[in-house]
This record gives C-alpha cells, structure tokens and sequence, in this order.
C-alpha cells in the first residue's frame, strides 16, 4: 500500500526557488558544460512543519521543566538531480525547469 499526496501551487504563490549546482571541475568552470548534480529547493505559503523537542537550560543535572522548544518550516520540496543516477540529460532539464520557474515568477510580479 501506497499513499501519495500532491498539491498544486500556483506560481504567483511561490516564495523561493533556490538552484545549487555540482561542477565536476569548479578550476575549469564553463556554464554549459561540466554540471552534474543540481539541487532545487521551492517553497511557498500553505503548510507548515513543526519540529517540537524538550527544552533544557544545558545544565545536566538540572530537573526542572523548560518547556518545549522547536522549529517552524514552510513546507517546501527539494529535488537533488545527479547525472550519475539520473543522466547528464536530465540535469540539464532540471537546470532549465528552474530558469522557465524563474521566468514564470518574473512573469506574475509584473
């Protein structure tokens, strides 16, 4: 059993699209040629994680209760591409899905 969840989030809605990218010689850098790995993190507004965790005062033998402590995240997707799993070909696909992204996001502002 699988259960698979998607959502659909317009491009006006999206807050960042940040692109990494692996050069295989960084010395030799020329931008169309060399890339093997890119990685595309997206985020918008909607959901959100919470990571909640005991608080401490960072005294080891201290007994009272902080409390909690945690971390809000805007839910977000981020794709890791590598020519050594997924090809050459679609490195550079996902290269250029985020510019079109970006184009998109320039687009709606306008």
């Amino acid at each position: 059993m699988a259960r698979i969840s998607t959502e659909v989030v317009p491009v006006a809605r999206m807050g960042s699209v940040i692109l990494s990218e692996v050069h295989r010689s960084p010395q030799n850098f020329r931008p169309d040629r060399g890339l093997v790995e890119v990685t595309l993190t997206m985020n918008w507004s909607g959901g959100a994680r919470l990571d909640t965790m005991p608080a401490d005062c960072g005294n080891p033998e201290c007994m009272a209760d902080h409390g909690d402590t945690g971390n809000v995240s805007p839910e977000d997707i981020t794709l890791r591409i590598a020519s050594t799993a997924e090809g050459d070909t679609a490195v550079r696909e996902a290269r250029a899905f985020v510019r079109a992204l970006r184009r998109a996001q320039v687009h709606q502002t306008r």
